[in-house]
């Protein structure tokens, strides 16, 4: 019984958690973590690059400065991206699908966890055979994590090659952003020992001395 409970509880959490979000949010979540963290990371050195001209430093509390600035702006972007899908779905009625979804999702993610967490109770022999002889989903349970290795060496492959290709893509972002930076502030070099743009003063020539006169106006 006591794994029973536990199952209800944990597959009631994850379908409440799920439908709340929906599964346009949680897709959007996971892309956030695990590929907008990534990115900020990629593309610190360029807003880092930016930061250090506009602030007039070179701080080395500027490289974190930038990776928290691209993690708030990539969540923002992804989470205004969300809404936008979200509203677009409530608009035609595919809201409530949306969010069942959503649960099922987020759901079958939970039981998954607590199915991994119970084999390994069972294999350091935390619960004892009376209480899975009495659980009636245990028969179930079990199996989970077997099947769930299985998808998981099927798709990674594929899994593999989406990595790769969005880190050559991160990459490229990186030496794209880190080019134009460094053109920027090559412009504003001035060469040493020449100033072109700057007109010089004129020199200031010796007042002309005037003759002097006369009080009856004839030169002395």
């Amino acid at each position: 019984m006591p794994i029973d409970l536990i199952f209800v509880i944990v597959f009631g959490f994850g379908f409440r958690h799920g439908y709340t979000q929906g599964i346009i949010s949680t897709v959007f979540n996971v892309l956030a973590y695990l590929f907008g963290i990534t990115l900020a990371f990629k593309i610190t050195p360029v807003t880092t690059n930016i930061l250090e001209r506009m602030f007039n430093s070179n701080n080395p509390s500027m490289f974190l400065l930038g990776f928290i600035v691209n993690v708030g702006l990539i969540m923002f972007m992804l989470r205004a991206t969300s809404r936008a899908f979200e509203t677009a779905l409530t608009a035609v009625y595919l809201g409530f699908f949306n969010r069942v979804l959503g649960g099922a999702i987020m759901a079958g993610l939970s039981v998954l966890i607590y199915s991994v967490l119970l084999w390994f109770a069972v294999k350091v022999q935390f619960i004892n055979d009376a209480t899975i002889a009495q659980s009636r989903t245990y028969p179930i349970l079990k199996d989970i994590p077997g099947k769930a290795k299985s998808i998981a060496i099927r798709f990674k492959p594929m899994a593999t090659e989406i990595w790769d290709s969005s880190m050559q893509w991160m990459d490229g972002v990186e030496k794209f952003g880190l080019e134009k930076t460094e053109n920027q502030s090559q412009l504003y070099d001035v060469p040493e020992g020449e100033n072109p743009n700057i007109d010089r003063e004129p020199q200031q020539s010796a007042p002309s001395r005037q003759p002097i006169t006369d009080d009856d106006g004839i030169e002395e």
